[in-house]
């Protein structure tokens, strides 16, 4: 692959240059202790990017299923599911585990999509909507929307501009503050392609939220829909932007 060619680029360019220094032949002893350590750490790199194993496979999916569990005795809290039919809310919840067990897959497998690393993304997938779930239970109203939808401000631009902006605007405010915190958060990770990690993460995470969105949200028309996912996306985008700025302009985020 593209990543061990340039290591191995890397590896014979220092091999040369090591020869060209000259000097007292290496002991034969510390040399085959040397090889034999550098062996041993490739083959548990291999090892660890190579895939999953059964263990990691059963914790990927003891880890989804919970999820999904807990953030539907959360919801059911909150939002008379009983309003939907049985065969309804099952199917949401095999869809929401199979993305949940997915992420975690990518999380502890190690794998990477071309030179982007797959478990950036997913990891904050799941953390940016276990965050907005659990806030839920923090809400003073029957969800965030409700809250929402009662304000001053989400009326005013509901009657100048339409329900649809009123929608986005909404996504984009649920989005942005846990996209903020887990992306400042995650800042060891924020070293290389972000363009591609954002994208990814915001558009995993968006994935992740829609299950939940539709159990609160059911009766909502297509279009208001659309309008809540846009807005949503702009403020995951956002959000993990401003993590990347508060890693650099905040002293303790370095």
């Amino acid at each position: 692959c593209e990543h061990c060619q340039t290591a191995l680029q890397e590896a014979a360019f220092l091999h040369k240059n090591m020869l060209a220094l000259g000097g007292e032949t290496v002991p034969i002893r510390l040399r085959e202790e040397t090889l034999s350590q550098v062996h041993a750490a490739f083959q548990q790199e291999a090892q660890v990017a190579g895939g999953l194993s059964l263990g990691r496979v059963l914790a990927a999916v003891s880890a989804g299923m919970g999820g999904v569990l807990l953030y539907l005795a959360i919801l059911w809290r909150r939002v008379d599911l009983n309003t939907l039919p049985p065969p309804q809310l099952l199917a949401v919840a095999v869809f929401w585990g199979g993305l949940l067990i997915a992420a975690c897959c990518w999380v502890l497998g190690r794998y990477r999509l071309r030179r982007l690393d797959l478990g950036f993304p997913a990891l904050f997938g799941i953390l940016t909507s276990g965050i907005a779930v659990l806030g839920l239970l923090f809400c003073p109203q029957e969800t965030f929307f409700a809250l929402w939808e009662r304000s001053p401000l989400s009326q005013a631009i509901a009657d100048s501009l339409g329900a649809g902006a009123s929608y986005a605007l909404f996504g984009l405010l649920y989005a942005l503050p846990p996209a903020l915190l887990v992306s400042a958060a995650m800042r060891s990770h924020l070293t290389d392609n972000l363009m591609g990690k954002g994208s990814m993460a915001a558009g995993l995470a968006l994935l992740l939220w829609l299950p939940a969105v539709y159990l609160q949200c059911a009766d909502l028309t297509a279009g208001l829909l659309l309008a809540w996912a846009g807005g949503a996306l702009v403020g995951l985008f956002g959000g993990f932007w401003g993590g990347v700025g508060l890693r650099w302009l905040v002293p303790i985020a370095r």
